[in-house]
């Protein structure tokens, strides 16, 4: 049998030994651009000795013990039998009692601001506690506001009035912003 020429050149590139290279040039190696942090390891395995590896893996050994005696000496949870609830009781609504506003001894209420239009600069006050007239001073006070002012008019369903009685709701210019709930109080 004759051997083809492509099969012997493949033995042949094969056979061919190694260029022998000097210790000198077996030291140097190659510098990569950048050292992953596992090549960093091994080569820092690498500089250290024997011994220093076993002083290593002893002490990884002990702190591995000190977590388990750790966890160990934990109490752990133990499962109680756990009693029936009793059935709830919704606890009795608390009565909501605002706190009485401070009033000044010549000041009567009159009513509360139930709505304020700003771009009129008119406040609507139900009239709860005593009648209104044009030209009665009048303090309103709330959380954020606190004003005098004289009444100069006073409009229920648009239509001009000069007193209003209990009960009513009239529409009141006023001279400074007014909130709802704010209380309208008679200056005597």
């Amino acid at each position: 049998m004759k051997k083809s020429r492509s099969a012997s050149k493949k033995r042949s590139a094969k056979k061919k030994p190694a260029k022998a290279r000097s210790a000198a040039a077996r030291r140097r190696v190659p510098k990569k651009a950048k050292k992953t942090a596992k090549s960093r390891s091994t080569a820092a395995k690498r500089r250290v000795g024997p011994k220093k590896r076993a002083a290593v893996k002893k002490k990884t050994v002990r702190k591995a013990v000190k977590k388990t005696a750790r966890a160990a000496a934990r109490p752990r949870k133990t499962a109680v039998a756990k009693k029936p609830a009793a059935p709830r009781v919704a606890p009795a609504p608390k009565p909501t009692v605002p706190p009485a506003p401070i009033v000044p001894a010549n000041e009567l209420k009159v009513g509360v601001v139930t709505h304020y239009y700003s771009h009129l600069s008119v406040a609507v006050v139900a009239v709860t506690d005593r009648r209104l007239q044009v030209g009665d001073r009048i303090h309103i006070k709330g959380h954020t506001s606190d004003f005098y002012q004289t009444v100069n008019s006073l409009q229920i369903e648009h239509d001009q009035v000069s007193s209003t009685d209990i009960g009513q709701a009239v529409g009141l210019k006023v001279t400074e912003h007014a909130r709802e709930h704010d209380v309208v109080y008679l200056v005597t």
